[in-house]
């Protein structure tokens, strides 16, 4: 146990640490069924009100963990690999699932996956493979135009024999009307 981690006191309530033989320290909470590879005794490490998730069904596989957080009643969940430093919104069980015949998928610089459909000129951030729900019953529209800026995608519905039109941001987290091109 290493100065620091002595300094810290004893893990809370149901809480464990583990290692892998590799040497990589992990926790887990029996409880909650959380296993994070974060020390719960100190501050939520992870960006915009993301925690720590219970993980369902089977085990993530080792160097996995799940993050999660619920905005406007809908949960996002995020895989974190902690083996290769990036993450997914792709539950890593899951194995190679196909994609929609059109669909092909892509990373933008800011590591967010995004997939695309050529034929029907879409772009999303929701995986065309899970039965994604988004606010407000909101759907891809093709990009008409230049292509918009990373991390947007535009989104519609009809509403009373109208077509309303939803510029989604993912990296800041928001949506708007205006179309960010300009």
């Amino acid at each position: 146990m290493s100065s620091e981690t002595a300094s810290l006191g004893p893990l809370p309530d149901g809480w464990e640490q583990g290692r892998y033989s590799t040497g990589k320290t992990f926790w887990t909470n029996s409880t909650s069924r959380i296993k994070t590879y974060y020390d719960p005794r100190k501050p939520n490490p992870h960006p915009d009100g993301f925690e720590a998730t219970p993980v369902e069904g089977a085990p993530l596989p080792d160097g996995w963990e799940i993050i999660s957080r619920t905005v406007d009643g809908r949960k996002h969940e995020v895989f974190l690999d902690h083996n290769t430093h990036t993450s997914t919104s792709v539950d890593p069980r899951l194995g190679p699932i196909p994609l929609p015949e059109g669909w092909e998928a892509g990373r933008n610089s800011l590591g967010q996956d995004f997939w695309t459909n050529a034929e029907q000129r879409l772009k999303t951030y929701y995986d065309p493979r899970k039965d994604n729900v988004r606010p407000g019953g909101f759907a891809p529209v093709p990009v008409e135009g230049d292509p918009l800026p990373e991390g947007w995608e535009v989104v519609g519905k009809e509403v009373d024999g109208r077509r309303v039109v939803s510029y989604l941001d993912h990296i800041n987290h928001r949506s708007t009307s205006e179309d960010p091109r300009g």
